[in-house]
């Protein structure tokens, strides 16, 4: 489904290595090409990690429609109280709208990050979610404001990490056991992790990260310790595992146990964005879905594509920050040419 010289093209734009799974119907494909790091000699294979950034967004929201499924969490019930009385919100600004689980999902409940938030991994580790969301930490050093008009498009890494707060709080476990237990272990996602401290002390386990003039950077430059918003490790083969779910449900034979009607909860947009979904993004061109999740953080770029009705996809991860958007450079090669060959 995609044609062409990949080792080629890597040299042509400097990426120093990458993973590449295809998924058509049941069938999957993988293709791991370049090194772990520049001026070494380990190659990527298939089960080598690299940081999924964003994308981690997509496999939270996956993480919380099974919630909701087993109904142990409420898409839609009204949280903005609750984040007042924890500290969350600064109160000169008071909340004048809903704050649900399906609206910072989309992006969509006025949560604005402060600016120079969400830095890589610092001096203060990895703090709770409560330390964060609390100006605590040097990740986030004041409270969050909150946008008076109800449903517009701000993009936010807080709003991953209030919903975080939410399932542990709610739950009493930890986002990882919760993301073991009902996402890794029923789809056999085997080589995926949140555990910053095996990326850090198990060299063969992770790619390194790259600057687009050839920095090799620091594994801690590159670890993110806000796990709904950014902080999965990741394969591409065990990212289209979420696609190859998405087909079986389609058949009646999730994995998961859960409906198309759940599974249907992920596409639901609002009227002003109609191309945000839950932890996804939609793109109806010539009456196709096209459904993707972004990827781009310091040494990394990724990008998951998938059309649904043709029960195609892919999923493209690479060791080098190319320092433009992931439609351009060596990931939008990759697009175009999947785009133009899956018919």
């Amino acid at each position: 489904m995609i044609q062409m010289d990949l080792k080629k093209k890597m040299k042509a734009y400097g990426v120093v290595g990458l993973s590449l799974a295809t998924i058509d119907r049941e069938k999957s494909e993988v293709i791991c090409c370049g090194k772990k790091r520049k001026e070494a000699t380990e190659l990527i294979k298939e089960d080598t990690l690299f940081n999924a950034c964003s994308i981690s967004k997509l496999v939270t929201a996956f993480l919380i429609i099974k919630l909701a499924h087993e109904k142990k969490v409420d898409l839609d019930k009204d949280l903005s109280d609750e984040f007042v009385q924890a500290g969350f919100i600064n109160t000169s600004h008071p909340v004048q709208h809903t704050m649900t689980l399906r609206q910072l999902l989309r992006h969509q409940a006025g949560v604005q990050d402060p600016e120079k938030s969400f830095s890589p991994l610092s001096t203060d580790g990895f703090p709770t979610m409560e330390e964060v969301l609390t100006g605590r930490t040097s990740y986030m050093q004041e409270n969050l404001l909150i946008q008076s008009k109800a449903n517009q498009f701000t993009y936010s890494d807080a709003g991953y990490c209030l919903i975080q707060y939410v399932l542990e709080k709610t739950t009493g476990q930890t986002f990882e056991r919760l993301m073991d237990e009902h996402i890794f272990q029923p789809l056999n996602i085997k080589n995926s992790t949140y555990n910053w401290q095996e990326i850090l002390t198990v060299p063969e386990l992770a790619t390194y990260g790259h600057h687009k003039n050839g920095k090799v950077y620091l594994k801690e430059e590159t670890i993110y310790p806000f796990h709904a918003a950014s902080g999965l490790w990741s394969t591409s083969a065990d990212l289209t595992k979420l696609m190859l779910e998405w087909n079986q449900t389609l058949q009646g034979e999730s994995r998961l146990g859960i409906s198309v009607h759940t599974l249907n909860e992920l596409l639901q947009t609002t009227e002003e964005h109609p191309y945000a979904g839950l932890g996804l993004f939609l793109d109806r061109e010539n009456e196709q879905l096209e459904i993707s999740s972004l990827g781009w953080g310091v040494g990394f770029q990724s990008m998951l594509i998938y059309y649904p009705s043709l029960e195609k996809g892919f999923v493209i991860m690479t060791n080098t920050d190319l320092g433009v958007h992931q439609t351009k450079g060596l990931i939008g090669d990759i697009y175009q040419s999947f785009k133009h060959n899956i018919g």
